[in-house]
């Protein structure tokens, strides 16, 4: 029995396929988009279309929408980061948050108290999922630099529409994620702005944090106060912006990373 999908059904069959897709690119041929629709009906033939002579062309169609959709958001914000620093924003994040990870991991494990415990439950539960490590290494930072996570990624689970957007509307800054259950994968990532959702369809949270840095950075917006000392520690320290001038807090933790 063929299946019509109802439009949020269909909104997250195809933010799933895409979210596997940027892992290896985020350009496509005509045929690999082929190969890509072909395999959702071979492996779930309830979503075939009818009247369709491949069965697919409308998820190809769907797909290719999606795709733009998502390259859009990131050249507006990559683009603008650039001509501004003259560095790329997106890669040079993920990069040097992964050259630095050991340190920040070495330098989390000598902290004491309340907060060392909460770091060392973060080092325990990382794996080998890169998403995964590199957000427990943000929230790491935050707890670090006496800040709460909370304040940046904001998690909403089983919730309706309408009790997420009320949520959403009393952020003035953060990430926001949903998720079905405690622990399922994402159903969405986006930034929210003055309590507007200016970014959504994201990958995980360390890109959501590189173009919320991004987005404050181009527009010399002022770093919310509850995470000044996060976001002034990936400008100057791991980004490496405008490193002179740095608090007791940035500075401590930089000479930490260089011992």
């Amino acid at each position: 029995m063929l299946l019509i999908p109802d439009p949020k059904l269909k909104s997250d069959i195809l933010e799933g396929l895409i979210q596997e897709i940027v892992k290896y690119t985020v350009y496509l041929t005509s045929s690999k988009f082929d190969e890509v629709a072909e395999a959702l009906i071979l492996k779930h033939p309830c979503l075939k279309e009818k009247g369709s002579p491949s069965g697919y062309e409308g998820w190809k169609m769907s797909l290719k929408y999606k795709l733009s959709n998502y390259r859009t958001h990131l050249r507006k914000i990559n683009a603008e980061f650039k001509r501004i620093t003259t560095m790329p924003l997106q890669s040079r994040f993920l990069s040097q948050l992964d050259l630095l990870s050991e340190r920040f991991l070495r330098v989390f494990a000598k902290r004491a108290g309340e907060h060392g415990k909460k770091l060392k439950d973060i080092a325990a539960m990382m794996t080998d999922d890169i998403d995964a490590r590199r957000e427990s290494l943000i929230k790491g930072l935050c707890i670090y630099l006496n800040e709460n996570p909370d304040f940046l990624v904001q998690e909403y689970m089983d919730m309706t529409e309408a009790t997420a957007l009320s949520a959403i509307e009393k952020t003035t800054v953060g990430i926001y994620v949903t998720r079905e259950t405690p622990g399922n994968d994402f159903s969405d990532v986006g930034i929210i702005i003055e309590g507007v959702v200016v970014l959504q369809d994201l990958d995980n949270v360390a890109l959501a944090t590189a173009l919320l840095f991004g987005l404050c950075y181009s527009l010399n917006m002022k770093y919310p106060s509850q995470l000044r000392y996060t976001f002034e520690v990936i400008q100057k320290v791991v980004m490496e912006l405008d490193v002179t001038q740095l608090s007791r807090k940035a500075q401590i933790l930089k000479t930490k990373l260089l011992q």
